[in-house]
């Protein structure tokens, strides 16, 4: 296990470029980058399973916004599946288009290949806690193979070649992917990810979600249907303190509520409910730190009458009740 300081951003990138290649080729030690930066603390670990396959554990605290992105060429192609357990990651192909944003309960596959970029940005107080695979293909279609019953998956035959297309699917975890990602944290952290007891049932178990679910989301979703579930999330997050119901936002787009619901998870991997918490909460953290606005009337202006429950999200979402985020972030003149 080598481990490396890390005091800016920018050397941060420069040793990721650097030893990416090495880990996705099976060629490296452990490494774990910890973070000593004033506006973030905490540890990324990346760790080489076997040829083919390597993992990496991220736990990140913001102390201010952060941002930053890390690109690399991958020469052929890779399959990624994340689990992100709080925070949000985004992925960019070649400069030009994002393959995922996933946020905090998602879990996703993404394909890709050429030149990728990993984005990252935090808000102060916000964490980032996840784990990440990356497969060659051979060692996705041996995990498809011990995995799936049927032959014909529609989900990985967008994933592998010849298709050179970036590709993702996203969606919301299950309890039971919860608990295995959760077992396995634990063991890799024990160990510093030398040890990746459960790694393979958790890999089937997403990927049996995540077939379960593309193939079900193609058979009632329609492209036209996607721009409508589109409109229908932009109504929602016009109107937060008090949305229209999930019948009404439907009838609103043209849509009955099964298909708005459907269509949601396949668009933006989560549900209506909890994109609206979402965008609630972030909503609430900006009136904690730029006005002077009383808690109560914070929460109800987000959308939450009783304080008690607003108070309790909210701990849940940043780790710190709103007062008390307010005292640490509160921003002065």
């Amino acid at each position: 296990m080598q481990r490396i300081s890390v005091c800016s951003a920018a050397e941060f990138i420069e040793q990721t470029n650097r030893l990416v290649p090495t880990f996705v080729a099976g060629e490296s030690e452990s490494t774990t980058w910890a973070f000593h930066l004033p506006e973030v603390s905490g540890a990324v670990t990346d760790a080489a399973v076997e040829p083919g396959l390597h993992i990496s554990r991220a736990r990140l605290q913001a102390h201010r916004h952060f941002a930053f992105s890390a690109a690399h060429t991958v020469p052929t192609r890779m399959a990624k599946l994340a689990w992100v357990r709080s925070g949000r990651v985004s992925y960019a192909v070649r400069g030009a288009r994002t393959l995922y944003d996933a946020h905090e309960g998602q879990t996703y596959l993404a394909a890709f290949n050429g030149r990728t970029e990993t984005q990252i940005e935090m808000n102060e107080g916000e964490t980032i806690d996840g784990l990440s695979v990356v497969l060659s293909m051979n060692k996705l279609m041996e995990a498809h193979r011990a995995t799936l019953s049927h032959g014909r998956s529609e989900l990985l035959a967008h994933a592998r070649p010849p298709s050179r297309h970036p590709f993702r699917f996203t969606t919301v975890m299950t309890p039971a992917i919860d608990l295995l990602l959760s077992r396995l944290l634990a063991s890799l952290d024990r160990s510093e990810c030398r040890q990746a007891e459960g790694l393979f049932e958790l890999i089937s178990e997403t990927l049996r979600l995540l077939d379960d679910e593309s193939r079900w989301s193609a058979r009632v979703v329609s492209s036209a249907d996607i721009e409508r579930v589109r409109r229908a999330r932009s109504l929602m997050l016009e109107s937060i303190e008090d949305p229209p119901s999930l019948v009404e936002l439907a009838h609103t787009v043209g849509l009955n509520e099964f298909k708005l619901k459907a269509g949601f998870r396949q668009a933006f991997g989560t549900t209506v409910g909890s994109e609206l918490q979402r965008a609630r909460l972030e909503a609430a953290r900006r009136i904690l730190t730029e006005s002077t606005m009383n808690i109560a009337a914070a929460a109800v202006r987000v959308g939450y009458s009783n304080p008690g429950d607003f108070s309790a999200v909210f701990k849940r979402r940043f780790g710190l009740t709103p007062s008390n985020y307010r005292s640490t972030h509160a921003r002065t003149a």
